[in-house]
């Protein structure tokens, strides 16, 4: 019974989540793809990332289920972007910005320099 509690208390601990998540103050552009091939570009902050998905304080609103493509800077001496594809399955408001969790449709991401 001992081992079947600490297993239930690590599923607690981290959640639904299967992935290490990093807290994180990195840069972020959101391409949102709309109806229409409607497309809007946004600015943000990534506050949780993990191999498996982000959270991102956004300069704009989303709904969820869009697709999104997602650059997030990596804080090098060179700018490097990594870059995913993904889906926002959740919105956070609140009063001085929003947040989306992005759900990402690959583990690794594509490294770019600019």
């Amino acid at each position: 019974m001992f081992a079947l509690d600490a297993v239930n208390l690590e599923l607690r601990h981290r959640g639904r989540r299967g992935a290490q998540r990093y807290a994180l103050s990195w840069g972020a552009r959101v391409t949102v793809h709309g109806p229409a091939s409607e497309i809007t570009e946004l600015s943000g902050t990534v506050r949780d990332l993990s191999s498996s998905g982000a959270f991102i304080y956004l300069s704009g609103s989303v709904q969820v289920g869009r697709p999104v493509s997602v650059s997030i800077r990596l804080p090098l001496e060179k700018e490097i972007w990594m870059n995913l594809t993904g889906t926002v399955i959740r919105i956070m408001k609140q009063t001085d910005r929003d947040g989306i969790a992005i759900k990402f449709d690959q583990k690794r991401p594509e490294f770019v320099s600019r």
